[in-house]
């Protein structure tokens, strides 16, 4: 029962309180950006191979 409980207050009564609104728009945002977000990705981690092989 106690479980019951805790799945309704974690997943059911955010939806009717609205609280999910905010990650539900960052989830559709960071969807629609997601080659640039990748790209950026990868360059970062080119960047940083690249400081850690300088460096050694």
């Amino acid at each position: 029962m106690l479980h019951s409980f805790e799945l309704l207050a974690r997943y059911v009564m955010p939806q009717f309180q609205g609280t999910t609104l905010s990650t539900a728009a960052s989830n559709e945002w960071a969807f629609e950006h997601q080659e640039t977000l990748k790209a950026g990705r990868s360059r970062a981690l080119d960047r940083a191979k690249s400081d850690y092989a300088t460096r050694t």
